[in-house]
């Protein structure tokens, strides 16, 4: 797939950027295209590009907004397909995840749809009218493990506002974007409303955050990442929203019922191959219930069937790309250095999958408070 333009002002313009990167599938190594990466010039066209669309914009009706709104989910429900089996090839993601993703993107419109009809932009409050009104230019930085629906969670609700949108995807998933800005070009939406560049975030990224044009940062990332983004948008005192990668404790009290708890929140930590930021990664249980907790988290895991992310039967693929595999991978190998017991897993390939970025479902336990995983 050719990754060497970006959307900016209605047009796929030539990146003034000049690094490029390839993008592999996780699950064989083949390579699926290559990216250009834009420079802070880049990041600059594309806000004066929704700067200037800004201005008419934000003067739109609630109808003649909506009528584009319709006609961005009509785009994306045509792609949608190839999406998601892009998705399936660019980050890893099971047939079944994909399709959630996509679930997910078109319940960005329809919670919009549902809105923004009736939404009062204009109140009264104490004998004065409060006005909500669209805040400017909003940079939408998105993560690389669910990508085609970050993007559009961000987008679909500022533009529904009035906003206009700058979208930097992760440079780990750089294509599906792409996919995503031709079916917007398809949707016939105001040049400059929508915007795509590909890019890193300590040069493209951060100029994007920090530029004075911009009014607000929506980010989906790291905390490492997340506070680089505030300090750098602290020099224009702009909006910042940020949803980071948690990881969430299920907490069993006595009286729960362990054996249909316990295998949900295994699969659930599981789901994507555990590249989800609301994975229940941790279950705290009353001791003496441990043994019993460790046999039926073990089961579980072990029904998870790890392949191809393409074969409908998978339902854990390979890790999105080669810096998460290394990651999750020395992860493994240090809590086995530390001692902490390995109950299934490990960081041994799965059996008969000698190539691409798979691992097998894992599980510690009882793991001390103070251990590194």
């Amino acid at each position: 797939m050719d990754g060497h333009r970006f959307f900016i002002g209605g047009e796929w313009v030539e990146p003034i950027g000049a690094e490029c990167v390839e993008i592999c599938n996780p699950a064989n190594g083949t390579l699926l295209g290559t990216a250009r990466l834009g420079a802070a010039e880049d990041a600059d066209r594309a806000v004066a590009a929704a700067c200037t669309a800004f201005d008419s914009w934000s003067r739109t009706s609630v109808d003649e907004r909506l009528a584009v709104l319709h006609r961005m989910r009509a785009t994306f429900d045509e792609i949608a397909p190839e999406i998601e089996a892009h998705l399936t090839r660019e980050i890893g993601l099971t047939a079944m995840v994909a399709g959630g993703q996509s679930a997910m993107c078109r319940s960005h419109f329809d919670s919009i749809f549902k809105i923004l009809p009736n939404y009062d932009f204009v109140q009264p409050n104490d004998g004065f009218e409060l006005a909500r009104e669209p805040i400017g230019v909003v940079v939408a930085i998105t993560s690389w493990n669910a990508p085609v629906s970050q993007m559009l969670c961000k987008a679909v609700p500022a533009i529904a506002a009035g906003c206009t949108v700058v979208v930097k995807p992760s440079e780990l998933a750089p294509l599906c974007g792409l996919l995503l800005a031709q079916a917007m070009e398809r949707a016939d939406i105001p040049p400059g409303v929508f915007n795509l560049l590909n890019g890193r975030g300590v040069d493209c990224g951060r100029r994007l955050v920090e530029h004075p044009d911009v009014d607000m940062v929506s980010m989906t990332g790291s905390v490492t990442g997340g506070g680089a983004i505030a300090a750098a948008a602290a020099g224009t005192i702009k909006r910042v929203h940020q949803e980071l990668g948690g990881k969430s404790a299920n907490v069993l009290l006595p009286d729960a019922d362990f054996a249909t708890v316990v295998p949900k929140s295994v699969l659930g930590c599981m789901m994507n191959a555990g590249q989800v930021c609301a994975a229940p990664t941790r279950l705290i249980v009353p001791r003496d219930r441990f043994e019993e907790v460790a046999a039926l988290a073990v089961a579980a895991a072990e029904r998870v069937v790890v392949g191809p992310p393409d074969d409908p039967a998978t339902t854990f693929g390979p890790l999105s790309n080669q810096a998460q595999f290394d990651r999750v991978t020395r992860t493994i190998e240090i809590a086995i250095a530390e001692g902490q017991p390995l109950l299934t897993g490990g960081a041994a390939r799965p059996d008969g999958l000698a190539e691409g970025l798979y691992l097998r479902p894992t599980i510690f336990g009882p793991v001390a408070r103070d251990a590194g995983i």
